[in-house]
């Protein structure tokens, strides 16, 4: 019997429930390779790596991200895309109030 991780399994589950998923993937990365030291924007450029210069990237680094897109059915695209929405500021990533936008009056001559 394979040994699961606590990791893969959370992220199996945020998938198919579609809930905080984004996240789940950058937690799932960040515990198979806690010695690379990955914050969002190094897994989104190594993601992007991954795509274009296969050979710059650990094996087991590019075989993780290729897992993450078949278990999710995602792109890799998406996966950046989706990740790259985690960098928002917390008040528009949970719909919080609006930002006021400045009105401009009209100018009589």
């Amino acid at each position: 019997m394979a040994f699961v991780s606590p990791e893969i399994l959370k992220f199996i589950y945020c998938v198919r429930e579609r809930k905080n998923w984004e996240q789940a993937v950058v937690d799932y990365i960040k515990a198979r390779h806690g010695d690379e030291a990955f914050d969002i924007d190094g897994i989104i450029n190594t993601m992007i790596l991954s795509e274009m210069q296969p050979d710059r990237v650990k094996t087991e680094v590019v075989f993780t991200v290729d897992t993450i897109c078949k278990i999710s059915g995602k792109s890799l695209s998406s996966l950046k895309r989706s990740c790259s929405l985690l960098k928002l500021p917390e008040a528009i990533d949970d719909g919080g109030p609006a930002v006021e936008t400045p009105t401009i009056k009209p100018v009589l001559a």
